[in-house]
């Protein structure tokens, strides 16, 4: 009966956190701005999480936000070339996931990006310097490491 119960609760933050992913890249791709009540839907979103125990190693929770908190980092040095937004939703999706996951989620949506940077550049509808919003490779990353097993938030 706690299998089941934990499988429901599972697909439930699945998707919560897919459709939290799908508002972030509409904002994304069409402000290429995340609004800050947005990204505060998050945090709480993962604070809920936290409060009802969904993820207990406060570790791994740590570790998985400080993914974020070095894109935030990078974003920083390089003039957003990574967005503030992509590494608050990092930061939210490291809380949610923890560190294991949440590099599988940035590994993913950066094949993701280099994929699509590549089919811009061989079809001539972009440059080296062409920018685009990566909050949609990252749900796509998410929603195929979740339909995959290997996202389980």
């Amino acid at each position: 009966m706690y299998a089941v119960r934990m499988i429901q609760e599972m697909s439930v933050w699945n998707g919560i956190s897919i459709l939290y992913l799908l508002v972030v890249s509409y904002y994304d791709i069409r402000y290429r701005k995340i609004p800050l009540r947005i990204i505060a839907v998050g945090v709480s979103m993962a604070a809920i999480s936290m409060l009802l125990g969904h993820r207990n190693e406060i570790e791994s929770c740590i570790g998985g936000a400080f993914i974020g908190i070095v894109l935030l980092g990078i974003g920083r040095v390089t003039k957003e070339s990574i967005g503030y937004g992509d590494g608050a939703v990092f930061v939210i999706t490291g809380c949610l996931l923890g560190i294991r996951q949440n590099v599988f989620l940035l590994c993913a949506s950066l094949a993701i990006s280099t994929m699509y940077s590549i089919m811009l550049l061989m079809c001539k509808r972009g440059k080296r310097e062409t920018t685009f919003p990566f909050l949609p490779c990252v749900l796509i990353g998410c929603m195929m490491l979740t339909f995959w097993g290997e996202l389980s938030i």
